[in-house]
């Protein structure tokens, strides 16, 4: 007998899949991503430790960074099922979303090697509330188009 294991995290990691597939986002781009984002804290807790010492680290900074990155993760995937939902073709605008989060964690990584390589943080430009200002833009014009005459 084959036993095997049922968890939330592969329920939803399937259920990802299917909704990923379905909505026509492709699911190689949230793999770059999910690879990107573990890199980004990977390097996030190295430039702690460098620039601000070991004992700064602590277990509820990582977990809000954590909370943090599995609500960016998802927001491609909320705007193309609810723009399928109201009939909208919100696709193209979640794909574009996507690349966006996924540079903006190449360039936050990037901000960490350099602060790890100069022993001092360096400012970074916050690409993520950026995103999610376009995206709220995007959705106020569609939005108020239908009801205009």
């Amino acid at each position: 007998m084959i036993e095997s294991k049922f968890t939330l995290a592969a329920l939803f990691k399937n259920f990802s899949y299917v909704l990923v597939a379905f909505m026509s986002i492709g699911p190689e781009g949230y793999s770059v991503l999910a690879l990107m984002m573990m890199l980004d804290t990977i390097t996030g807790v190295l430039r702690a430790g460098v620039v601000h010492g070991w004992r700064s680290i602590t277990s509820h900074e990582a977990t809000l960074g954590i909370i943090k990155k599995g609500t960016a993760i998802v927001i491609p995937l909320m705007i193309a099922v609810a723009g399928h939902g109201v009939g909208l073709e919100l696709v193209e605008v979640a794909k574009w979303t996507l690349r966006v989060l996924i540079l903006s964690e190449l360039y936050s990584t990037i901000s960490n090697i350099q602060s790890i390589r100069l022993g001092r943080d360096v400012a970074e430009f916050d690409a993520v509330s950026y995103i999610l200002e376009k995206i709220r833009q995007i959705l106020e014009r569609n939005i108020k188009k239908p009801n205009q005459k």
